[in-house]
C-alpha cells in the first residue's frame, strides 16, 4: 500500500464514485425519498460529513486493496469486472437495510442500481490508474 499508484487510484476512484453516487442521487431523489426520510435530519447530516467522507474513503481505500492483491493483468476491463462483483457486496448491504429499515422497494431497487454503478465505476477507475510496484 505503499505503492504511489495505489494512493493515486483510491483518490481518484474516491472522487469519481462520489461525483456518479451524488449524481445518482439526486437522479433518483423520489425513489430514495423513504431512505432520506429514515435518516437524520439535513443538519444533522451536513454536521457529521466528515464522518461519511471517512467512512467512504475508508470503503475506497478496502476497495483498491482488494483490487490490488487479486490483479491478474489489469487495465480497465479487469477493474470494471471487478467493480461488479464488488458491487454485489454492497447491493447485499441494500438488500440488508431494506430488510432492517422502512424503506419503501422503490428506494431498496434505486441504491441497488447506484451500487451497480458507482463500484464498477470506481473499478474502471482503479484498473485504469493502478500499477504494481
Amino acid at each position: 500500500m505503499t505503492n504511489k499508484s495505489y494512493w493515486l487510484s483510491v483518490v481518484a476512484a474516491f472522487i469519481a464514485m462520489g461525483v456518479v453516487a451524488a449524481t445518482l442521487v439526486m437522479l433518483f431523489g423520489t425513489q430514495m425519498a423513504s431512505v432520506m426520510a429514515a435518516g437524520r435530519p439535513m443538519e444533522e447530516m451536513q454536521a457529521l460529513m466528515p464522518w461519511q467522507m471517512g467512512g467512504y474513503f475508508l470503503i475506497t481505500c478496502v476497495f483498491a486493496h482488494i483490487y490490488s492483491k487479486g490483479l491478474e493483468g489489469g487495465g480497465w476491463k479487469e477493474g470494471m469486472r471487478f467493480g461488479a462483483l464488488f458491487s454485489l457486496i454492497m447491493c447485499g448491504v441494500s438488500l440488508l437495510n431494506y430488510s432492517v429499515y422502512p424503506w419503501e422497494f422503490q428506494a431498496m431497487l434505486a441504491d441497488t442500481f447506484i451500487n451497480v454503478v458507482v463500484y464498477t465505476v470506481g473499478g474502471i477507475v482503479v484498473g485504469l490508474i493502478y500499477k504494481p510496484a
